[in-house]
């Protein structure tokens, strides 16, 4: 029987060693990526590129060897079938964080409360803020709030998009700033202006410690749209902030002198869509 060198690498221990690394690359991206997961967010686009870098190398560094390492030329095909078959897993674990990155810079409407906003055929489609996005995905935030707040179709969704990557950036006084100042200029549609009064409200409760201004606006998007998403989440907000109020103490707190007063001026929504 042919003995086989000690320098060299038979077919199973090459998976073997296949198994080891991607072992190794995910348990290494779950420690790079743990403080982002522990809170509840993704790590910046760039970082996740350079670990899928970093990763890229290492396989092709591991490749490398047991392509040159191996037994015999027969087993070069099995070899490099293998190392492409295990280098699925890492390509599937970084790809995933990759995506989930690249998706927290769209600034999708979602819900503060783990409640999902579901979208309708009004919404932007995945690309009509793509500048934007590709300028947030690269770092550049500063730019990309530029071009959001110059588009002019769209404009509140451009506005939200823009005070969620703010806020994805702890920037929450500026995004504040964005969306109230969207909300002076009046929202014809009122599924966008209850949804940019919700984000403001959120960013009151959650980051600037205004609960008073939260409860003001979540009693503004109750009485305004309350057959809406956005009015289920206010009240479940108002239940929770204030569990005892009452309707004609809420319509004080929402500017309200009388139910036929005007709204201010910092929140006025528009008038109900005809069906």
């Amino acid at each position: 029987m042919e003995t086989i060198p000690l320098e060299s690498v038979t077919v199973l221990e090459a998976l073997i060693v296949l198994f080891v690394t991607d072992l190794l690359l995910c348990g290494a991206g779950v420690l790079a990526f743990k403080w982002w997961v522990d809170e509840g967010e993704s790590p910046p686009t760039l970082y996740v590129l350079g670990a899928w870098a970093v990763a890229f190398a290492i396989y092709g560094g591991v490749t490398r060897y047991l392509l040159l390492s191996r037994y015999g030329d027969h087993d070069a095909l099995p070899i490099l079938l293998s190392c492409v078959l295990c280098w699925s897993v890492p390509v599937i674990y970084y790809g995933q964080v990759l995506l989930n990155a690249l998706a927290s810079h769209r600034g999708d409407a979602y819900s503060w409360l783990s409640v999902n906003i579901p979208q309708d055929d009004t919404l932007p489609i995945i690309g009509e803020f793509s500048e934007a996005q590709t300028l947030a995905a690269q770092g550049n935030i500063d730019q990309a709030i530029e071009v959001y707040t110059s588009y002019m179709a769209q404009r509140p969704r451009a506005i939200m998009a823009a005070a969620a990557l703010l806020e994805n950036h702890n920037r929450y006084e500026e995004a504040a700033h964005h969306i109230h100042e969207l909300l002076d200029q009046g929202v014809e549609n009122i599924s966008d202006w209850a949804r940019a009064t919700l984000q403001l409200a959120n960013l009151n409760e959650t980051h600037l410690s205004n609960d008073d201004q939260a409860i003001t606006l979540y009693n503004q998007i109750v009485l305004r749209a309350p057959d809406t998403v956005e009015g289920q989440i206010a009240s479940s907000s108002l239940a929770r902030l204030r569990p005892d109020g009452d309707s004609l103490l809420d319509m004080l707190e929402a500017g309200f002198d009388s139910p036929s007063s005007p709204l201010p001026k910092t929140s006025a929504p528009p008038k109900q869509e005809k069906a």
